[in-house]
């Protein structure tokens, strides 16, 4: 795909997500951008926006695993006492690589971060 190109699907995802995420979060987006981290995002409002985008970009599930990115509340806790990996970020740049690829690889789209 062609700067140009990459730069218009970048732009489609960013407007996608500034209307599905209210700001101040959804104000300032870039590829790094993490969905918990920097838009702050609650594990069902993250649910719910990811399931909008595999559609609304037909974006096929391949091996994507959601508690990978948002582990459900109780084992966030766990996570921070336990002293355990952190999850890994689940940044707009991931969503934009899924949607060129038309499918949620995970070796290959988090190989980019």
């Amino acid at each position: 795909m062609s700067e140009s190109n990459d730069s218009e699907l970048f732009e489609r995802v960013f407007a996608f997500i500034r209307r599905e995420v209210p700001p101040p979060c959804s104000s300032v987006l870039n590829p790094s951008t993490d969905l918990r981290k920097n838009l702050r995002m609650a594990e069902e409002d993250a649910d719910e926006l990811l399931k909008k985008i595999f559609k609304e970009f037909s974006i096929q599930n391949g091996d994507f695993d959601f508690s990978r990115y948002f582990p459900p509340e109780g084992l966030w806790i766990f996570f921070q006492l336990k002293k355990q990996p952190q999850p890994k970020p689940l940044t707009i740049g991931m969503l934009v690589q899924a949607v060129k690829k038309g499918v949620w690889d995970t070796p290959s789209i988090e190989s980019r971060i």
